[in-house]
């Protein structure tokens, strides 16, 4: 129960609140002074608790700092950025008015991979693969990119298919994508 006060006191809007959302949805009767009281007897704990582990972590050496706190290190990391304008509607206006304009905001997107990949004593592809070299389908992958950036010619013909997966190439562990937009 004292979790569930703790809870509600860090969440709700005041201990009021949290007095009347524990009477609502634990069905028990809690005071907002014990609650307020009980709430930052939590907090301080928590932190108390923290300035413990940063003291602790400053009193390990140098080097023991810089090892990674956990063991599942990657052997490859990529990281890939990117950006873009999205439409926001504009939530002030009235939810019934379809033709209201919306205004335009910068994205910023970025994915991180954790990969694992095989060490090679010679290059595992040598040769530039077969989907770089296919014209049509750089010619379509360009036009995509900014649907203006090159000239369709009606000759080229691109190949279907998704590209062949090449020898030594690293294999995706996990992925996390997160963006923003301003």
């Amino acid at each position: 129960m004292l979790e569930k006060i703790s809870y509600a006191g860090a969440q709700s809007s005041s201990f009021a609140q949290a007095a009347k959302d524990l009477h609502a949805l634990a069905e028990v009767e809690v005071t907002a002074k014990r609650i307020e009281r009980w709430t930052k007897r939590v907090g301080d704990q928590r932190v108390a608790e923290l300035e413990r582990a940063a003291a602790d972590y400053q009193a390990l050496p140098l080097p023991v700092r810089q090892q990674s706190p956990t063991d599942q290190i990657p052997q490859v990391a990529c990281v890939q950025m990117d950006g873009g304008r999205i439409q926001i509607r504009d939530r002030r206006q009235a939810s019934d008015d379809h033709e209201s304009k919306g205004y335009w905001r910068e994205t910023l997107v970025g994915c991180c991979l954790s990969m694992t990949s095989n060490e090679h004593a010679a290059d595992p592809c040598p040769t530039i693969p077969q989907t770089f070299v296919d014209a049509a389908r750089m010619s379509q992958l360009g036009r995509e990119i900014k649907g203006f950036s090159s000239v369709e010619d009606p000759d080229d013909e691109a190949s279907e298919g998704v590209p062949e997966d090449r020898a030594g190439r690293p294999k995706v562990l996990l992925r996390s994508v997160g963006g923003h937009a301003e």
